[in-house]
């Protein structure tokens, strides 16, 4: 809002045929042009002085305007970055939001000739960015031997690649390593390298292709694989001179930097030479790094820091992400990992969903059998909640906006190439449209195109022609499942911008206990049970016409936390003792309600000492399970409300099914009157005739 002074004067002269005009605005002026109109000698003599004065400055500052350079107007930031728009992280490309629609591109799978044609499908299916993996063992055979421009291999041509991509006008999400995963040979490790002594692995499991011990220890805990490698000397040694050289390779085209293309120009035959911005968005070390809530991940904040430090010696400075696998599978992660780490720019985390079949092979393959199997393949209830589930549990990232690295509606085919039925193509689409509309922006399609492995390459447990029933075949041609790519591509085409900086508008908060846990952090199996009383109240709530959100109090600002009225905190009873908040959130909460929110805590009482002061005005009367406490502090309130309304929710089911059970109408009810009792609004109503009605919109864009 802009704000104006009612008494100031402004002076705005002005050379009309060689006169000076003097124009005064003033507090009622209305009478006093009135006073002016009446001709007064000295008044009028008082008045040539001070327009001769008058013109005589401003034609002096007139001419030295006249002499000095004109100053180009401030356009854009260049460049990418990561910025806070009311709170919400924002990708953002020379200032414009951007919305990642990446695949992968397993380059060294796929036939150097067919590089630049395989691009050219990518674009036609509307993706915007390629995402890199860049093995190690692949580009340097030998200790100190690199390979970057094809010399032993045109696979090998990194160079070139990066060429093709930058003129194709496709952005780079870079994923050098160390660790590969993607049953790709030693997991991306070079095979003269796991002979020493520190990895201990023997002749047979290398030249089998396995990967070290700590690869598949990462998949479990990320902390625990991190303390052996910061042990491990020569890993660290070895690592980051590979990180420095690929530095050097990817900072050229680097988001501030420019990179000279060669393009077609106007005239038919003819070429013409241009800078364009350089395509890189951001790195991503390692691979499906599990981090457990039990650790806080100390270590692997410490080991990621000393890889940034290597690609800064490479001249590569750039966001860093680190790929976590499925939340649902090993509990979320402590998303603020930022706060365990003395690097200051932090290390944002990427997820990923992998369709995973219930069933195994069809018996027989005949035609029957074949499409039970294939319509029993179609995305269930249960895939929906973990995909919406993924999404909230990545937004509350206070740094980094949500982005899923992998996603995949199919499966590989395994060694002896026998795997169950396939889902329907419109299983990509499906599960690509839960996520955007859930708040993620950005996803990575794993992979587009199937491919194959290079001879002595692979691993035992996948076959070398690495199919996956992909949107497109090893020449590039389409396949069923590019339809729904090619819809996403027309989508985010016309409204990536928007989609990039649209954020989901909630009803209410959930504080997700497993993100914000203190000193007495949970074990798996407590953090399981969190993670479904969640998932089950954001079914009832759903039932009952509300919009949840996932928040972190230990990492979120207040101020985030203020965008909603209402925050629920769920307190599982059997574990309440055993969960302490950590301070940073017990201090967040305190202050959210002091500012005027309001705060529900169910079915117990949380721990931690500085909640006390919550407490003090609590009345006296004890919390039976037939009525809800609530009490006010300061300028907010505080609700103990007892009801169970989300243990009865089985999610396997879908909403109709969860509607149908006879605990349905009771639960939402109480729900409903409790949210509405705390002030929270309502985004869905049910119509007498059973039909949802849109109360408002569930978005808000920041354009």
């Amino acid at each position: 809002m802009l704000w104006w002074n009612p008494n100031r004067v402004q002076v705005a002269p002005r050379f009309v045929t060689g006169e000076v005009c003097l124009h005064t605005a003033l507090k009622n002026s209305a009478s006093r042009d009135a006073d002016c109109k009446k001709p007064k000698p000295f008044r009028r003599t008082g008045c040539r002085v001070v327009m001769t004065i008058l013109a005589a400055a401003f034609f002096s500052s007139y001419v030295l305007a006249q002499q000095s350079p004109a100053q180009k107007p401030a356009g854009p930031p260049a460049g990418v970055q990561i910025v806070s728009t009311a709170g919400e992280p924002e990708l953002r490309v020379d200032g414009v939001p951007f919305f990642i629609h990446a695949a992968q591109f397993d380059y060294f799978r796929i036939p150097a000739d067919l590089w630049f044609r395989s691009l050219e499908r990518y674009r036609e299916l509307g993706i915007n960015t390629i995402d890199l993996r860049i093995p190690w063992n692949w580009h340097e055979l030998s200790d100190a031997e690199f390979d970057f421009d094809g010399h032993t291999n045109p696979r090998r041509n990194l160079r070139g690649l990066l060429q093709l991509i930058a003129e194709a006008h496709l952005k780079i999400v870079a994923r050098p390593g160390p660790l590969i995963g993607d049953h790709w040979r030693n997991a991306g490790y070079p095979a003269w390298l796991l002979r020493y002594s520190d990895y201990k692995m023997s002749e047979s499991d290398i030249n089998a292709g396995l990967a070290p011990s700590n690869a598949e220890l990462a998949t479990r805990d990320g902390d625990a694989a991190a303390r052996d490698w910061l042990a491990n000397k020569t890993h660290m040694t070895y690592a980051r001179r590979w990180l420095t050289a690929i530095a050097r390779e990817l900072a050229p085209y680097g988001s501030r930097n420019t990179v000279p293309v060669t393009e077609p120009s106007d005239r038919e035959g003819q070429t013409q030479e241009k800078e364009i911005d350089g395509p890189l968005l951001f790195v991503t070390l390692e691979d499906a790094v599990s981090i457990r809530t039990d650790s806080g991940a100390p270590e692997l904040s410490r080991y990621l820091t000393e890889l940034r430090r290597a690609l800064a010696r490479g001249g590569l400075d750039t966001a860093t992400f680190v790929n976590v696998p499925s939340i649902l599978a090993q509990g979320a992660p402590p998303l603020s990992i930022t706060s365990a780490t003395a690097d200051p720019k932090g290390v944002g985390l990427t997820g990923e969903w992998l369709y995973k079949p219930s069933f195994g092979p069809p018996a027989s393959r005949t035609e029957s059998s074949v499409a039970e199997s294939h319509d029993r393949a179609r995305l269930t209830a249960l895939d929906a909640s973990s995909l919406s589930f993924l999404a909230n549990s990545l937004a509350t990232q206070p740094d980094f906006p949500p982005l899923l690295s992998g996603l995949a509606a199919t499966t590989f085919a395994p060694a002896d190439d026998i795997r169950a039925a396939q889902p329907p193509p419109e299983n990509m689409l499906l599960a690509s449209r839960l996520l955007l509309g859930t708040g993620v922006r950005g996803i990575t399609y794993t992979p587009l195109q199937d491919t194959l492995t290079p001879a002595g390459w692979g691993t035992p447990a996948a076959a070398r022609y690495f199919r996956w029933d992909a949107a497109l075949d090893l020449a590039g041609n389409h396949e069923p499942g590019a339809r729904g790519v090619t819809r996403n591509g027309h989508l985010i085409s016309t409204w990536g911008a928007m989609l990039a900086s649209s954020h989901p508008r909630a009803d209410f908060g959930i504080v997700d206990l497993r993100t914000c846990l203190g000193a007495a952090p949970a074990d798996q199996a407590t953090t399981s049970q969190i993670a479904r009383t969640i998932e089950q109240i954001f079914r009832v709530s759903a039932l009952a016409g509300f919009m949840p959100e996932l928040l972190n109090p230990s990492a979120q600002s207040v101020g985030r936390l203020r965008r909603n009225a209402v925050i629920l905190l769920p307190v599982p009873e059997r574990n309440g003792g055993n969960l302490p908040l950590s301070e940073k959130a017990q201090t967040a909460l305190v202050e959210f309600v002091k500012r005027g929110g309001v705060l529900i805590y169910l079915p117990s009482r949380p721990p931690g000492t500085l909640l006390e002061p919550l407490w003090r005005a609590a009345p006296a009367s004890p919390l039976t399970s037939k009525n809800n406490v609530e009490w006010p502090f300061e300028r907010g309130r505080v609700i103990a409300s007892p009801n169970d309304f989300y243990s009865w929710v089985s999610l396997a089911e879908d909403l109709a099914q969860n509607r149908a059970q006879t605990e349905s109408s009771r639960a939402t009810e109480n729900l409903a009157t409790l949210l509405t009792r705390a002030g929270a609004p309502r985004s869905l109503r049910r119509t007498a005739s059973a039909k949802i009605s849109r109360k408002r919109s569930s978005y808000s864009a920041s354009l």
